[in-house]
């Protein structure tokens, strides 16, 4: 039986951890598993079945069949992006009210004008599920090219029952349908109802954490949590990857680069990983591979010579 994809000679390979930590703090945030020249190997069941320097890879796997084979020379390879909090089904188009922010509108003031969240409420509950997943595709499309391989998806733009299993229903299709692997969280008290009291709890999902607000390209989320939040870009790092995989339970399948955890990464045409997040808006550019489960869902030909 074949492997399913064989990833070679790369400069960097960003383990984030290699002891199956769930998680990491302080100096385990600082201090990330790196290994140099070195090859990683994803079988047919779309789990890392190895991880070494290249030569012993090359030696050990000589002859064996692989459905894909990247070379990696001179370039990085980092765990996929997890995303632990996002709101990605609604409709309703609300630029004017950055507009109106722009110019001094407070929140209440956009509110009164008959803006804010209410405003979704009112399109989302008028969208067919159609229109809810076309747009969602589009927008985990859009999060997949920038790095991210698993992501957490929330209701809460229905504030009743049936526009909110509406909604958790649309997320199901995507995540039946979608290479990109998705968690799914109700979060029926987003907002208070204009006209109802607070929702019964319809069951035991759990609340995600992070921005409330969908970023769709992590890799610009990273290099502003280290410019504004002063994060350093290997705590960055690991708060994209294995912790916000340990904000979902995720932790014990994604968030590193271990044997037997899914074979979701990035190849990253640059010589250190680093690059990613210094590059403000140069993700474009530098992500020359996404794989999931071993299956490459995103060749970039066209990114530059670093």
């Amino acid at each position: 039986m074949s492997n399913k994809l064989l990833v070679k000679n790369a400069k960097q390979v960003v383990l984030i951890c290699n002891n199956g930590e769930k998680f990491l703090t302080k100096d385990g945030m600082q201090k990330l598993c790196v290994i140099e020249n070195s090859s990683l190997v994803i079988g047919s069941d779309g789990l890392i079945k190895d991880i070494g320097p290249a030569s012993t890879i090359d030696f050990q796997y000589a002859g064996v069949l692989f459905d894909k084979v990247i070379d990696a020379t001179g370039m990085c390879v980092i765990p996929g992006l997890v995303d632990a909090h996002t709101h990605p089904v609604w409709a309703g188009d609300r630029v004017h009210e950055f507009a109106m922010k722009l110019a001094g509108a407070t929140y209440m003031d956009v509110h009164h004008a008959g803006g804010g969240i209410h405003f979704t409420v009112e399109h989302t509950r008028a969208a067919l599920p159609s229109t809810l997943l076309a747009s969602l595709t589009g927008r985990l499309g859009r999060m997949q090219r920038a790095g991210t391989t698993l992501v957490e998806c929330k209701s809460g733009y229905g504030l009743e029952l049936q526009t909110e299993l509406k909604m958790l229903e649309v997320i199901e299709t995507a995540r039946r349908t979608l290479p990109i692997n998705i968690s799914s969280t109700y979060c029926g008290a987003h907002a208070v109802p204009k006209r109802t009291g607070v929702m019964r709890k319809l069951g035991g999902k759990r609340e995600g954490v992070g921005s409330s607000m969908i970023m769709e390209k992590k890799p610009v989320v990273m290099h502003l949590a280290c410019v504004n939040m002063r994060m350093s870009m290997p705590e960055a790092l690991a708060a994209a990857t294995i912790n916000a995989a340990y904000a979902l339970g995720r932790s014990h399948t994604h968030g590193s680069l271990e044997v037997n955890k899914h074979g979701d990464l990035l190849v990253l045409n640059a010589p250190r990983w680093e690059h990613l997040i210094y590059q403000l808006g140069g993700h474009q550019e530098l992500i020359r591979y996404v794989v999931i489960r071993g299956n490459v869902v995103y060749n970039n030909d066209k990114t530059m010579d670093f």
